[in-house]
């Protein structure tokens, strides 16, 4: 079958499998082929005197060449022969009621992307570049004329194939695992996930030997899923900032933020940080004491300094005095 597609594309025009019959009392099994423009089995052809607007969406015109694949398996091998036309008595369907090609690229078949583009895209894909990026750089670097909707379709293919059939959660969950994270999530009774927290394997190591002082902030509502992000940050001796993780958040609620403490003292094991920094956000207050009494709350002095500064500028204090307030 693919034999013959090979010689259609060359001849200009491409073939499309109708069907295959193998067991309908007939001696040898039958794979019939039909012109991309015609319609499967000819059942359906448009009224050329129809009126109204034609439909330019496709380009089937009802075209009635057909070929066959018969399977000789005395000789291991298949042979090609005409299909007669039901519509025409004695005659067979050999024929093209349209022009050939005059722009094969253009064409899914003859344009498909070769194993080499596939291999690129695949790892353009995992660095999240977008289709539109992909079809610039593909078809500059191949001479090729592949069309976006063939970029969207094959980046979503992709995707699909990546993650084997498992949704993007848990995809991300498993691979997570896989990869040494500490990981901690929730789910709501239809299994959808609501919190997440993930802690890099080396976040993990630095936290065990400097857990002293932590900073907790949140982002709210600059993601696409319109939920809270929040980083949790550690500070070595030499006061140097790292990241010990992430968490997307249902809500910034208390019982939020004390799943997510709950998870930051599985994290620490029986270590007990000094101080807990924060920007006094009302339900991570609430929530610190209920899981770390003994570690003492401290509002963080860049906060500070940002309240103090929008109050002075609500007071007209002049620019000059600003920056030399940001300066001590």
């Amino acid at each position: 079958m693919e034999g013959a597609k090979v010689i259609a594309k060359d001849l200009g025009f491409f073939l499309t499998h109708s069907s295959t019959k193998s067991n309908d009392g007939e001696k040898y099994p039958r794979i019939y082929l039909h012109c991309h423009r015609g319609y499967k089995n000819n059942t359906y052809v448009p009224d050329p005197d129809k009126k109204g607007r034609s439909n330019t969406k496709s380009l089937k015109d009802g075209c009635r060449f057909r070929v066959r694949l018969v399977g000789l398996p005395e000789e291991k091998t298949w042979m090609i022969d005409g299909v007669k036309d039901n519509h025409n008595p004695g005659q067979f369907s050999g024929f093209h009621n349209h022009a050939l090609e005059l722009y094969p690229e253009g064409h899914t078949q003859r344009n498909a992307f070769t194993n080499e583009e596939l291999k690129d895209m695949k790892e353009m894909e995992w660095a999240r570049v977008a289709p539109r990026k992909m079809m610039q750089t593909i078809n500059q670097n191949y001479g090729t004329h592949h069309n976006k909707r063939q970029f969207y379709n094959m980046t979503a293919n992709i995707r699909i194939e990546r993650l084997s059939g498992m949704t993007p959660s848990d995809w991300t969950l498993h691979h997570a695992r896989e990869m040494g994270y500490y990981i901690g999530y929730k789910r709501d009774d239809d299994r959808h996930l609501t919190h997440l927290f993930l802690a890099h394997p080396e976040s993990v190591r630095m936290l065990s030997a400097w857990y002293h002082v932590i900073l907790i902030d949140s982002t709210y509502k600059t993601n696409k899923y319109k939920r809270p992000l929040v980083e949790v940050i550690g500070v070595t001796p030499v006061k140097r900032n790292f990241n010990i993780g992430f968490a997307m958040m249902e809500g910034e609620t208390t019982d939020s933020y004390v799943w997510l403490l709950r998870e930051l003292q599985n994290m620490l094991g029986d270590r007990i940080p000094n101080a807990i920094l924060t920007d006094k956000e009302g339900g991570l207050v609430a929530a610190i004491p209920q899981v770390f009494t003994k570690s003492a709350h401290l509002l963080c002095i860049w906060h500070i300094k940002r309240n103090i500064e929008a109050k002075m500028m609500d007071l007209g204090i002049p620019p000059n005095l600003l920056h030399s307030f940001n300066t001590h």
